[in-house]
């Protein structure tokens, strides 16, 4: 924003974004859809009577001959450095478990003596959600079919020796569908999923646990919205979320604004918290599966989607979260340097003694192709 009585910009909203490490035009673009949405939080902070705090903006040079010819040097490496490893490849992910009395530090997390739970051929699983129902141990996954690129909700059933059995499809529709988020109330068992391309957010209740969901609510609708996740502190009911607030139809990078929506029931209505967005930084906006507690603390995952999609999990203590405040600071993060040759890793999910994990790889295209004409 210009400022008159001075004669000088100053940089009136900060946020942290994620950046194309090959494309200016994408980059500024992506800041240009962004540009409506920011300048509206602004406003509605000036009509509530906030003060907002005005940041000197950063130092502006215009590079000469020589620092764009170093430049375009950096360019190429690091184009041949991103690429040269994807030739012939696509990504592919999986999850990994374990069990145990002794959980994951948030503080200082080390994913040890994991066991890989490996999906069948023409699918790979991600975005795992812990249960534990009746004595028995399930996972709900995003089955990310390659054949059709699009991802149905499905459930695992494990034995205590984190032995796969029988496999259930519980949601399929015509678009993508991923992070199934289960959670039990008043006796019965929800689980709201990822349907950004529907923009929706439906909350279905189970009729016959674990493969058989009704659609109950619509909880938030008219915006793409991604990796929904709903906690409750005992007096109200809360839903983390990312959104993109582009006027211009649909946006692939949905991971650098975190909205908090508040609801005496988790079947709403939901109302919008007045501190949003509450975080703006894609090094850890993003929910990366359900709250939890550690030693008396409360701790949000969230998605380090700063270098690259789902490349680190970030444990965040939520320091105030009521309905008219909200604080986090980060306390840990999780690199994917827990398993040869990964990726990324994005969703954490705990219950009881079992811990799962996702994590991405690179795979082959031919495999991913002889994977589509493999019986499942």
């Amino acid at each position: 924003v210009h400022m008159s009585d001075v004669d000088a910009w100053k940089l009136l909203r900060p946020s942290w974004s994620a950046t194309s490490q090959l494309s200016f035009a994408r980059n500024r673009a992506h800041q240009l859809l962004r540009v409506p949405a920011l300048m509206l939080r602004s406003v509605r902070q000036i009509l509530r009577g906030e003060t907002i705090e005005r940041h000197p903006p950063p130092p502006l040079e215009i590079p000469g001959l020589w620092a764009m010819a170093g430049f375009g040097i950096r360019l190429i490496v690091r184009a041949l450095r991103r690429q040269l490893p994807r030739v012939g490849k696509i990504e592919s992910w999986f999850i990994a478990a374990r069990r145990g009395p002794q959980r994951i530090d948030p503080y200082l997390p080390r994913p040890q003596a994991m066991r890989q739970i490996e999906s069948p051929n023409c699918y790979y699983w991600a975005d795992p959600c812990a249960v534990r129902h009746a004595g028995q141990n399930y996972i709900f996954v995003e089955e990310y079919v390659y054949a059709t690129r699009r991802g149905r909700i499905a459930v695992i059933e494990v034995d205590d020796d984190l032995n796969p059995g029988r496999v259930h499809r519980v949601l399929q529709t015509p678009w993508h569908l991923s992070y199934p988020f289960v959670f039990e109330w008043q006796g019965d068992h929800y689980m709201s999923v990822e349907s950004s391309e529907a923009q929706c957010v439906t909350l279905y209740r189970a009729v016959n646990f674990p493969d058989q969901w009704e659609p109950v609510a619509d909880l938030l609708r008219g915006w793409n919205i991604v990796d929904a996740t709903i906690h409750h502190d005992g007096k109200s009911w809360y839903l983390f979320a990312n959104i993109t607030e582009s006027p211009f139809g649909y946006d692939e990078r949905i991971w650098d604004d975190l909205f908090l929506f508040h609801a005496d029931s988790p079947l709403g209505p939901w109302h919008p918290h007045p501190a949003n967005p509450i975080v703006s930084d894609a090094r850890h906006a993003r929910p990366g599966g359900r709250l939890f507690e550690h030693k008396g603390k409360l701790i949000r995952p969230s998605q380090d989607c700063s270098v690259d999609y789902g490349y680190g999990v970030v444990f965040n203590e939520v320091v105030t979260l009521d309905r008219e405040h909200y604080s986090e600071r980060t306390i840990g993060r999780l690199e994917p340097d827990w398993w040869n040759g990964l990726k990324g890793c994005h969703t954490y999910s705990a219950c009881e003694d079992l811990e799962v994990l996702d994590a991405k790889t690179m795979i082959w295209q031919r495999r991913a192709q002889e994977r589509q004409v493999s019986p499942s």
